[in-house]
């Protein structure tokens, strides 16, 4: 992962992620909810074309390279992650690396939890008021999941080991 806390943008807005396929999956009907009750903040929705009918305020970029996702985070304050279920997720971590507010329907560190459509509305609400950098969130993945951390824990395994 590349990255490090940055700045949040001057005017805030959303990023999540919605390829072409499985958007139910990725939380479409839940992004939707959050578009139109806030049709104020823009959407970023990396990954995918355009869905018909879409809110406004909501801007596919289509599948986009490691810069242009680098250009996404820099210009939008929070990642809203509504998916049926996952695993670590990158892009969690990418944004939480950058200082960005992450809502997520898993538990997870430095994160905001959300379940339901009304908790993310919710949630997107309360960061469009006030929306701090995620200084924590960065220190957490930065100790955590770094290629440094990634090498300590294998030297501390290693150092378990009897010797030969």
């Amino acid at each position: 992962m590349a990255g490090a806390l940055e700045e949040l943008p001057a005017r805030f807005g959303l990023l999540t992620y919605m390829p072409d396929r499985r958007r139910d999956f990725y939380g479409w009907p839940v992004v939707r909810r959050i578009a139109e009750q806030l049709p104020e903040v823009e959407i970023v929705a990396a990954g995918g074309a355009a869905e018909p009918g879409a809110p406004s305020n909501v801007r596919f970029t289509g599948l986009v390279d490691g810069a242009a996702m680098a250009r996404l985070y820099r210009e939008t304050s929070a990642l809203v992650r509504p998916t049926s279920h996952d695993g670590l997720s990158q892009m969690v971590l990418e944004a939480l690396l950058r200082g960005r507010q992450v809502v997520w329907s898993r538990r997870f560190p430095h994160c905001r939890h959300a379940s339901s459509a009304e908790e993310f509305v919710a949630a997107a609400a309360a960061l469009a008021t006030d929306c701090p950098p995620n200084v924590a969130g960065s220190r957490y993945v930065q100790e955590h999941y770094s290629a440094e951390a990634a090498a300590r824990a294998l030297a501390s395994a290693y150092a378990t080991l009897p010797p030969p």
